[in-house]
């Protein structure tokens, strides 16, 4: 979890990335990094092969941004557990 001094972080970063250009790229290849593991499963096929990464990830961490950014829950390891465990089941 995000300690509390952090929390309007990522919501900041995300609306000043919205307006300036140098500050979306370093949020981009932030972001990237953060991703590259799923990546690096899917080309390892540890996954089934065929699945595209970048719709990987997104369903992984889709999840954690609503859960953070819109319905403002708090991200819990059980939380996190059980989105990987869903997603894993789907697979």
């Amino acid at each position: 979890m995000l300690p509390t001094n952090g929390r309007p972080l990522p919501p900041a970063l995300i609306d000043a990335a919205e307006r300036d250009p140098e500050i979306a790229r370093l949020l981009a290849d932030f972001t990237a990094q953060r991703r590259r593991p799923v990546h690096t499963a899917v080309e390892r096929v540890e996954v089934r092969a065929g699945r595209d990464a970048e719709l990987i990830d997104g369903l992984l961490l889709g999840p954690v941004f609503y859960r953070r950014l819109l319905s403002r829950q708090p991200i819990t390891e059980e939380f996190a557990d059980r989105v990987v465990d869903t997603f894993l089941s789907a697979l």
